[in-house]
């Protein structure tokens, strides 16, 4: 048995029960569940989980907050090091995230110093977006990158 990609969909989610189940695996899906308080996947034969997104995003709110416990135990895992510097700050609520959620396009007036074709009125920038929350919240001029 297995959990549709599109349960991300159900944002107002705060408990899941899937016991015995036979799950062999969760969907990358079950991150993007911001108010999802219980999961309880007791009795499954799970051996793959998903990117720990809303993890990650704590762990760098909690480093940037200087928090103690999490500043000394980063310095023993490296490869969290790593994966953690990669983060990127979502352009709508500053707050960062590791996983791209949302690619979204700006179109924005060239600076004067540049040296670009006179004729050019506006430049394509390349929106990075941590959620559809933030999406829905954006300005009139910033379009999401439809992909197929």
């Amino acid at each position: 048995m297995y959990i549709p990609e599109e349960i991300k969909f159900l944002q107002k989610l705060k408990q899941l029960f899937l016991v015995r189940n036979n799950l062999e695996a969760l969907p990358e899906g079950l991150c993007q569940l911001k108010n999802l308080k219980i999961l309880d996947i007791a009795g499954n034969v799970i051996q793959i989980f998903p990117q720990g997104e809303i993890t990650a995003r704590f762990i760098i709110r909690e480093l940037e907050e200087n928090n103690p416990f999490l500043m000394n135990a980063i310095e023993c895992h490296p490869e969290a090091r790593e994966k953690i510097s990669q983060a990127k700050q979502c352009a709508i609520c500053k707050k960062p995230f590791l996983s791209e959620w949302l690619e979204c396009v700006q179109f924005v007036s060239p600076s004067k110093n540049w040296k670009i074709s006179k004729n050019l009125q506006l430049i394509p920038l390349q929106i990075l977006l941590c959620s559809y929350q933030c999406f829905d919240q954006r300005g009139p001029d910033l379009f999401e990158i439809a992909q197929e």
